[in-house]
């Protein structure tokens, strides 16, 4: 991967959400910019595709085709394309995280879309959720059972499963979060 393919993707990624955002606003300016932002989504996804596909090519090109799939979905088949593209950001992190070329932490940002706290190692063991909660990773039973016990409540990061040792910890109970945090690492 070359770093000016690299940053002619993330151009093209941030003039996305430049022309997304103008989307926003609604009527005929909304509508174009809406376009637009499809059009430079399909840029992008080539452009991604070409440069992960050295990494894993099988993964690359599902998520080129996820991607493609979303970004016809909407006005296509006039269905939700969000899920998809929740997919697309799961398959694009992991080809991140293991890229020796990008810094890993864009990729769990991908996965995730939060920020996170990892350890030294690279694995993340805490991110703040949307809500205002905190996500832990609790490999310890006793330790995650305690913090069920507290308040906090098995994590679905939205796709109707619980992932496998990770706790959400509402705001309410933000003075546990620094301790759980220590446990976690």
């Amino acid at each position: 991967m070359t770093r000016r393919k690299a940053r002619i993707a993330g151009a093209f990624y941030l003039l996305v959400f430049v022309t997304g955002g103008f989307a926003l606003v609604g009527g005929r300016v909304g509508a174009a910019a809406g376009l637009i932002a499809g059009l430079l989504y399909i840029v992008v996804t080539v452009l991604f595709y070409g440069l992960f596909k050295a990494v894993n090519q099988w993964v690359s090109l599902i998520a080129a085709a996820v991607s493609l799939l979303g970004i016809a979905a909407g006005p296509l088949l006039k269905v939700n394309p969000l899920p998809l593209f929740g997919i697309y950001c799961l398959l694009i992190g992991y080809l991140i995280v293991r890229s020796v070329n990008v810094p890993r932490f864009l990729g769990f940002l991908m996965m995730f879309g939060m920020p996170c706290l990892k350890r030294e190692n690279g694995k993340v063991v805490a991110g703040h959720w949307k809500d205002g909660g905190l996500t832990v990773k609790l490999t310890d039973v006793a330790q995650r059972e305690d913090a069920l016990e507290a308040g906090a409540q098995p994590f679905d990061p939205g796709m109707g499963r619980v992932m496998k040792e990770w706790v959400l910890v509402p705001e309410t109970l933000s003075d546990e979060w620094l301790h759980l945090v220590e446990q976690a690492i």
